[in-house]
């Protein structure tokens, strides 16, 4: 979130989505398995989609080393984060499992804000606007709480590889009602990064499927 603030939204967009090369990869070191040609296509198709979403129809000039390198790490740590769930949070209950991520998150946030405030990187900034607050906790209740819950109780029956490729099709849901709402207009990069992203979760489910029958 602090990267965000010294780049584009198109870099971070694009930089977070790291995440669907890196959990393969990370698989192959924890699960001491190579995944199978079919997944490591659907993570490229993945990363092309994301590019041609947020760079061929946006603006991906300029140089924001600062932010892009934390929006990088971002995606770096959140795909440790699925590969992580879908090696041993499978082994939780659920609503337990995230509860103990969401209270190690606040802690690490909390000390992490201080230690900024201190150095002078980020000044801590109290805002009580009710509008803020509504929003905020809309926000937790439907985003860092339902929709995480649902994320991590699916990683129990596809693999971690098919919802690292999942989690970036936000971003062609967005572009679909952006278009429907006159935002954005239909492009060449639009097109592609839809197209490719639908081949890549099509090829990662082809490619968990003789793993599992639950899907």
């Amino acid at each position: 979130k602090i990267g965000l603030k010294y780049t584009t939204p198109t870099h971070y967009a694009f930089l977070e989505n790291l995440s669907c090369i890196v959990v393969p990869i990370l698989l192959i070191f924890m699960l001491k398995k190579r995944p199978s040609f079919l997944a490591i296509v659907a993570s490229l198709l993945c990363l092309l989609s994301s590019f041609a979403l947020t760079g061929m129809s946006g603006n991906m000039e300029g140089v924001y080393w600062y932010g892009d390198l934390l929006c990088a790490l971002s995606g770096l740590f959140f795909g440790i984060n699925i590969a992580a769930t879908g090696v041993y949070g499978i082994k939780m209950y659920t609503p337990l499992y995230l509860m103990i991520q969401m209270f190690t998150e606040a802690i690490f946030s909390f000390v992490g804000s201080l230690a900024l405030d201190v150095t002078g990187i980020e000044k801590i900034v109290f805002n009580f606007d009710w509008r803020l607050i509504i929003a905020n906790i809309v926000i937790v209740l439907l985003g860092s709480t339902l929709c995480w819950l649902i994320r991590t109780n699916a990683i129990k029956y596809v693999g971690p590889t098919v919802v690292a490729v999942m989690m970036p099709f936000a971003s062609v849901v967005t572009t679909v009602l952006s278009i429907m709402l006159g935002k954005d207009k239909i492009s060449a990069g639009l097109i592609l990064g839809v197209i490719s992203g639908l081949a890549a979760i099509l090829l990662s489910g082809f490619a968990d499927r003789p793993k599992t029958s639950k899907e």
